[in-house]
């Protein structure tokens, strides 16, 4: 009787989705444009659709649009302007160059795909062609000190199974700064994703899966030693929204493969369903045979809309399962945030706290741990520590931006980390600024932007830079 139910349901939701269906949808892109982004995070509050995941769909921030739009205001204003790009069949939707100069080489930014303070330069450029509602070729890259990331893919299907290829990037949390599991803190490697950008009737649910193969890395173990490799990391994502204005979501990724370790997708399919007994090494399971290295995190959103709206958010990870359990997370990390689109008209506020206990990012398979290309894939801060320790943080950040008169904006950020004291590297609590001010005139954006702090091995640094956007 279960099963039959549980057909008859899914036949339903198929043919819904298949009696009006509808084509792909283009993404903003992450962290490239913070004047844009700030607007679509608060328009989305102020529409009260909580958001879970990254990067935004265009046809998500359509809807807020519809939703709280009636009247004008500049949040609206600036979004419409910007989605303008996108109603075309061939056109660029986003470009920008920056210059800098800094102290220091060896600081990572946060969040931006590996890049240090050493940069010198940095430029980018996003733009597609739709030849039809059911295919999208999204093209672009970003420059950087003679360094070209691509960030080209390709999307097909329909809105309830929209399929991507390429160079596209994932970020599983609601949080602004931050995200445990995997952000946009290192660069994006080839992959495959299958999602839908309309939610399907049941619960509002939303669904995302892919699979990526990251860059070369050392000291993959397999039989006793270490050899370079690709190690693959697959994703999964699952949303609904039983109320209006709360969402709540699954998150998991997984890191497998690499130097001759199985990429069988029964033991793939094993590990993901009984993490505790096929992806932990013990008496009963050789470090050969465990498949890899797995994490995992619910998310929740709860938007609260009206004359003075806000956001509470929270993500509850675990590094590994707890006590032989396949529903317990252990290694926890609790991460809490409040957002405030409307301070008042033109000021927002952001606040966001993580605290994670030990062995966050390091894996006794991979030595260089849940890194591509050196860096982090999941929470910045994982950066801010000596290379391969596995010791708990807490991280505290508080975002200020002011939109000081009409075009002219100053967006802030305040970053302290402190790591625990019982690693034997001397650590001391780091605090970072960021102060950006921008202003517009005619179809662009430019500005300076200063970064500056001492890191959590009190090191000082220094960046000053000036860009140019449209």
């Amino acid at each position: 009787m279960g099963c039959r139910l549980t057909q008859l349901l899914l036949g339903c939701i198929l043919t819904t989705s298949l009696a009006s269906a509808g084509g792909v949808s283009p993404y903003i892109p992450m962290k490239l444009d913070p004047g844009i982004e700030r607007q679509i995070e608060r328009l989305m509050v102020i529409a009260d659709m909580p958001q879970l995941i990254k990067p935004f769909r265009a046809t998500d921030v359509l809807e807020a649009l519809e939703r709280a739009c009636r009247n004008p205001s500049t949040i609206c204003q600036d979004v419409d302007n910007y989605l303008a790009r996108y109603k075309s069949d061939l056109g660029i939707t986003q470009a920008s160059a920056a210059v800098s100069s800094a102290n220091k080489d060896k600081k990572f930014l946060p969040n931006q795909r590996g890049i240090t303070t050493g940069s010198n330069y940095q430029a980018s450029a996003n733009g597609f062609w739709q030849p039809s509602d059911y295919l999208l070729v999204n093209m672009g890259a970003i420059a950087y000190d003679g360094n070209i990331l691509p960030t080209a893919y390709v999307s097909f299907g329909f809105d309830f199974a929209q399929v991507d290829i390429g160079w596209r990037e994932y970020w599983y949390s609601p949080f602004q700064d931050s995200a445990m599991l995997i952000s946009t803190n290192a660069e994006a490697s080839p992959s495959i994703a299958v999602s839908n950008n309309r939610p399907l009737p049941f619960l509002d649910l939303r669904y995302e899966f892919f699979l990526t193969k990251l860059e070369k890395t050392s000291g993959i173990l397999f039989q006793g030693t270490r050899s370079p490799g690709r190690p693959l990391v697959a994703g999964m994502h699952l949303g609904f929204e039983p109320v209006q204005g709360l969402s709540i979501g699954l998150n998991r990724v997984f890191q497998f493969g690499g130097d001759g370790r199985s990429n069988d997708p029964s033991d793939i399919f094993r590990a993901f369903f009984d993490p505790s007994g096929a992806d932990n090494a013990d008496n009963n399971l050789s470090r050969d045979n465990e498949v890899g290295n797995q994490i995992a995190s619910v998310t929740t959103r709860f938007n609260f809309p009206g004359r003075f709206p806000f956001s509470i958010y929270m993500e509850y990870a675990g590094e590994d399962t707890s006590r032989s359990s396949r529903f317990r997370l252990g290694n926890t990390a609790l991460s809490l945030g409040l957002f405030i689109p409307r301070l008042t008209e033109n000021i927002d506020f952001t606040y966001e706290v993580s605290d994670w206990q030990n062995a966050w990012y390091v894996n006794s398979i991979y030595t260089n741990g849940y890194t591509n290309e050196g860096s982090v894939i999941g929470h910045w801060a994982g950066n801010e520590r000596t290379f391969g320790d596995a010791v708990g943080a807490q991280i505290h950040i508080l975002k200020l931006n002011w939109n000081i008169r009409d075009g002219h904006l100053v967006q802030t950020t305040y970053r302290t980390i402190k790591n625990e004291d019982y690693s034997s590297s001397n650590y001391v609590r780091s605090h970072e600024f960021q102060v950006r001010y921008s202003f517009g005139f005619r179809q662009f954006v430019t500005g300076i932007d200063l970064y500056a702090g001492r890191t959590t091995l009190d090191d000082n640094f220094l960046q000053a830079g000036a860009f140019l956007q449209w």
